[in-house]
């Protein structure tokens, strides 16, 4: 009960956090480029390495993904608690499915590794899925909530991030215009 009641007051303050620095932003638009705000230094947006243990076996590294098979990547961040997740993960995973010269990775963060696994057996997407459980990687990709998505170049390279749901012709669009996918 006490860890719900703190996961709630959490929520809570990381939604009053959001509607604060986002108070000027334009309202109609959640998109953002990669700015200073984002942990992430202007003028330089290198991706910060990283490798999780994935779900059906095997690791995921970037810097080895990127030197190895070159391909952007989509990282996107999502838990089995967020209902914006739930909904996006079949449509990512449609996406990814037509869009085979990018690369979609998903990981759990801010979630219980019992309930991530559950959910990732039940959405069943084709795309490699991983759990951070010592929040090391979210800590090296700083979100406020979820679901977050970078968009990483074949450079290695943020030239996207993007904080909430994002709808299947919004993710086609940010593919073809940031990674020419």
């Amino acid at each position: 009960v006490q860890v719900g009641r703190w996961l709630a007051m959490a929520g809570l303050g990381a939604l009053l956090v959001w509607a604060v620095i986002n108070a000027d932003s334009d309202p109609g638009s959640s998109v953002d480029a990669v700015t200073s705000t984002d942990a992430v230094p202007v003028g330089s947006n290198p991706a910060i390495d990283f490798s999780v243990d994935l779900i059906a076996g095997g690791t995921f590294t970037l810097s080895e993904h990127l030197l190895t098979d070159g391909r952007p990547v989509v990282l996107n961040f999502w838990a089995s608690w967020c209902g914006p997740c739930r909904a996006e993960m079949p449509e990512f995973d449609e996406v990814a499915r037509q869009k085979t010269s990018v690369l979609f990775v998903g990981i759990a963060v801010a979630d219980v590794p019992d309930a991530a696994l559950r959910f990732a057996t039940e959405v069943a997407v084709s795309y490699p899925l991983g759990i951070d459980e010592t929040e090391t990687i979210a800590a090296k990709y700083p979100f406020i909530g979820l679901p977050t998505t970078w968009f990483i170049d074949s450079d290695g390279q943020i030239v996207r991030k993007f904080t909430g749901q994002i709808q299947k012709p919004d993710l086609i669009e940010f593919l073809a215009a940031d990674l020419g996918v």
